[in-house]
């Protein structure tokens, strides 16, 4: 993508996504920061996804990644079945920390963050517990992606803007069973939801970190949509004065739809992405709290892309006041990275297994 910006380690002759496409990216990269050495730490997306949320991904991940990708396993258990999810996530550091997030299109946020309720206040092995992992499987064998949480959430959206908004909203029974039907397959969740105060309230905190009308993995929709979503959302919470510390957004469509052009082409959908990058950092920019802020912009794996240096080099960019105007940057960075950059290191690991450090000489 970057291989024509005239800077850094690039290569012109790989370009397949270049300035014309993606206008943003060449002009973040100069006006801001080039990163031209830094990495996924995954092959593909199942392991990209892990890392950049959890800095982690297990042994049996990789294996059933290999087998998903090789073509002899259908299903999508992906951060969403307990037996190849991280030990944490990112979110679960920041509540531990009681700093406030937002969660936009992250679909591993809602089956990880609630499995970790419900196994923290009934244990593994309760009844719900098991419900919860026998539900994933079948949301796994239909390749859900988050589409049927947005598909009863969205016409709630703003109603779970607060953790008193959530809570009322829990009290809402249609509201209640479809999400116990969601995440458990039947109605018991609501009635644990009903009777156990205290699950009642952490659930109520969940919902609030995560935007209902911003949809997650679906080609159909445009990065432009998701955009426009996030900025009603972010404009909202803003007026508000309630804006979460940290904010993560999934703009999904630069993954493409390899060569087949039914829904859009590569170069489409890759220029919609490039565009939706560049309106949120222009609203970001030109609202209050832009004086405050730090863009860190990355890829989940550098799939399929391999240039004249690895193949897990991927693009990375960071926007800011507080960034580094006009710089190159060589030194080695990759997805722990840039968790690193948040302070976070939710699966916690020896620091000498990976080069952790964070985006220092970007700012």
């Amino acid at each position: 993508m970057l291989g024509d910006l005239g800077r850094g380690d690039g290569d012109p002759s790989l370009v397949l996504f270049g300035r014309e496409v993606t206008p943003n990216h060449h002009a973040l990269a100069e006006q801001f920061v080039t990163l031209d050495n830094f990495y996924a730490d995954g092959e593909i997306s199942v392991l990209g996804h892990s890392f950049t949320t959890s800095g982690y991904a297990s042994p049996f991940l990789e294996w059933l990644g290999n087998a998903s990708y090789s073509g002899r396993y259908k299903g999508y258990p992906f951060g969403m079945v307990p037996s190849v999810t991280s030990p944490a996530y990112l979110w679960d550091a920041l509540d531990y920390a009681r700093v406030p997030y937002r969660v936009y299109g992250e679909n591993y946020y809602l089956y990880t963050r609630a499995y970790r309720i419900i196994t923290e206040t009934f244990g593994a092995e309760s009844e719900l517990a098991r419900k919860f992992y026998a539900r994933t499987m079948r949301l796994s064998s239909d390749v859900d992606r988050g589409r049927v949480f947005y598909d009863f959430a969205h016409t709630y959206a703003s109603r779970a803007d607060t953790e008193a908004d959530a809570l009322r909203l829990l009290a809402d029974a249609k509201f209640a069973g479809a999400l116990s039907d969601f995440l458990v397959g039947d109605d018991s969740l609501a009635r644990a939801l009903g009777a156990n105060v205290s699950l009642r309230q952490r659930f109520a905190e969940y919902l609030s970190r995560y935007a209902f009308d911003y949809r997650s993995w679906d080609l159909n929709h445009s990065d432009l949509e998701r955009f426009a979503s996030w900025r009603a959302d972010f404009e909202r919470q803003v007026r508000a004065g309630r804006l979460a510390r940290l904010n993560y957004l999934w703009l999904p469509n630069d993954h493409t739809n390899g060569s087949d052009t039914k829904i859009r082409t590569p170069q489409q959908f890759v220029a919609q992405n490039d565009a939706a990058l560049g309106l949120i950092v222009e609203t970001i920019s030109r609202s209050s709290i832009w004086s405050q802020s730090l863009i860190i912009v990355e890829e989940d794996d550098a799939q399929n892309g391999p240039d004249h240096v690895d193949a897990t080099r991927t693009v990375a960019l960071a926007a800011g006041p507080h960034v580094r105007r006009g710089a190159i940057v060589h030194d080695r960075y990759d997805q722990l990275s840039a968790l690193r950059t948040r302070r976070l290191r939710p699966a916690r690991r020896r620091r000498a297994l990976h080069s952790d450090r964070p985006l220092a000489h970007a700012l």
